[in-house]
């Protein structure tokens, strides 16, 4: 089971973390893989990110569609 938290976050947060997203209801879900120049996790969207992003993406269209 995935654990996860909505929190604020400090620049050392993010450094240590395995990924980060950054969500919207305009841009929808981003990934964030640099902070401070440095990578976040292995500096590509990492699983859970990906995850989001479909999920997202596919409550989108869906809702789109019966519009």
């Amino acid at each position: 089971r995935v654990r996860w938290a909505e929190q604020a976050l400090w620049p050392i947060d993010l450094h240590q973390a395995d990924e980060a997203f950054l969500t919207s209801s305009v841009r929808g879900v981003v990934p964030v893989v640099r902070a401070d120049g440095q990578p976040i996790g292995d500096g590509k969207p990492g699983p859970i990110t990906r995850r989001v992003m479909l999920a997202y993406d596919a409550l989108v269209r869906a809702a789109t569609k019966q519009g």
